[in-house]
């Protein structure tokens, strides 16, 4: 739990808040265990998000969020145990031990009230905010697919700048929306510059700042997280691989050069022995990485 914390740090406040829409405040409650701050029903969809966006467990945070509330919440003391307390005490007469312990179950009735109380208060908020949720769910859930559309359209209109004797072949490619298209995604800012230093089955992430990566082998099912802060080879050898990235602010060197991006956004990109690095969409890396089941 302490792990995906410390990733999420790394991601940052400002990113985390970019991708996720989840406000600042919130973000910072959950990193820093402001478990005071939260509400159970609101967290927990929180950290579903978290954990679907970056691939982390944040399972423990909610387990240690459930012992600190009711942590305090122990009410059900004994009287017999005040008696008990009030019987060692050495009293003149039996009226004075009656007193006593007749004000200290009035304390403790007053006590067990106020909590009753509270813990009433708590389930009809809690009620309340179920209710919400469920009524909500359908239009978060509308509210979910334009995102993803928007992200989509962002990175065409930013990345589909080509010369204008490949006009043609790109209004070809718009039309096809099958994972199989060979998308036109070449860039000017995208477009890669000759360098005397090959990297032979390698790529070299070069990042502007701290920077998340996911890479999954395709070929052995097997998935890597890390986060950098320096430049950062990724092995790519024969295998196909989908490689991920928590923002677009960085370069890739290659066998065939550099190229240099600029989005502020996660972008995600297909490895192949055939074809080398190929940028592909959020609805393509759900396909590839069995997630859109």
């Amino acid at each position: 739990m302490e792990e995906a914390i410390t990733v999420l740090k790394k991601i940052g406040v400002k990113e985390i808040n970019k991708t996720t829409k989840i406000s600042v405040g919130k973000i910072e409650d959950i990193l820093e265990k402001r478990f005071s701050n939260l509400q159970r029903v609101r967290v927990v969809g929180f950290l579903k998000i978290l954990e679907r966006e970056y691939r982390v467990d944040l399972s423990g945070w909610l387990k240690e969020y459930d012992e600190n509330f009711f942590s305090g919440m122990q009410i059900d003391e004994s009287i017999e145990d005040i008696e008990h307390s009030v019987n060692n005490l050495d009293f003149d007469t039996q009226k004075q031990k009656d007193d006593l312990i007749k004000e200290r179950k009035k304390q403790l009735i007053s006590k067990k009230r106020f909590y009753i109380s509270l813990i009433v208060v708590l389930v009809v908020l809690g009620g309340y905010f179920a209710y919400k949720t469920i009524f909500m769910k359908s239009s978060n859930i509308s509210k979910d697919m334009p995102l993803t559309q928007q992200e989509d359209m962002l990175a065409s209109s930013q990345d589909e700048i080509v010369p204008k004797e490949d006009e043609n072949k790109l209004q070809e490619e718009k039309s096809d929306v099958d994972l199989t298209e060979d998308t036109s995604e070449s860039t000017a800012e995208d477009a890669p510059v000759k360098t005397q230093k090959k990297y032979k089955n390698q790529i070299l992430v070069t990042p502007d700042h701290s920077l998340w990566i996911e890479v999954f082998d395709l070929d052995s099912k097997q998935k890597f997280q890390t986060t950098i802060d320096a430049a950062y080879p990724i092995e790519v050898k024969d295998h196909k691989l989908l490689i991920s990235f928590g923002h677009g602010e960085f370069s890739l060197e290659t066998d065939a050069g550099v190229v240099r991006y600029e989005k502020s956004y996660p972008i995600r990109f297909l490895y192949t022995p055939e074809t080398g690095l190929k940028r592909i969409r959020y609805a393509q890396y759900l396909k590839l990485s069995g997630q859109d089941q």
